[in-house]
């Protein structure tokens, strides 16, 4: 079974919202065509299983793998992710470094990945989101934003006074208000 790029943006439009309690909640977006919500969930639950179980396990073979499913160019990825082409390079093709939490985040919200595929992601370079401030406002973004991509995140957590990721500099979000 092959998954298309189309496929990768499936219905993680995970949408917050507050309820009458004012507490937050996570649920799942169709797209407007859809009728039979059961059969489409079956079917985009198949296809996330078999890219999940196709991302290699490692992080640069996987950071490759995900980046040629998108049908993106090195400097495209740069682009959406903040990252220099030399930092995009290193998590591509270098097994042997270690890479900050911030970066990994960089990539997962500026290629909007779903948030099974970036958990992955993660994992394989050594993370495990916990219960800080910053690690549940992460788990927030990569639930409910990460279809928004990097720099509307970037104002959300620039917002709740968390810092922003990538080579933006605050400011930008101080002069945009």
């Amino acid at each position: 079974m092959s998954t298309t790029r189309s496929q990768l943006h499936f219905l993680y439009l995970g949408v917050l919202y507050h309820s009458q309690r004012s507490r937050l909640q996570f649920s799942l977006a169709y797209p407007e065509d859809v009728e039979d919500k059961t059969s489409f969930l079956r079917e985009e639950q198949d296809n996330l299983y078999e890219l999940l179980k196709n991302i290699p396990n490692n992080l640069p073979e996987a950071i490759s793998y995900i980046i040629k499913l998108y049908d993106y160019t090195v400097e495209e990825v740069a682009e959406l992710c903040d990252l220099s082409d030399r930092k995009l390079r290193q998590l591509k093709n270098q097994d042997d470094i270690e890479h900050s939490l911030d970066v990994i985040m960089q990539f997962c919200l500026g290629m909007s990945l779903p948030p099974h595929i970036s958990f992955k992601i993660l994992r394989l370079a050594g993370y495990e989101l916990r219960s800080t401030p910053r690690d549940v406002m992460y788990q927030t973004l990569l639930f409910s934003h990460s279809n928004l991509g990097l720099h509307a995140c970037n104002k959300i957590l620039y917002s709740q006074n968390f810092n922003v990721l990538g080579r933006t500099d605050k400011h930008y979000f101080e002069n945009a208000e």
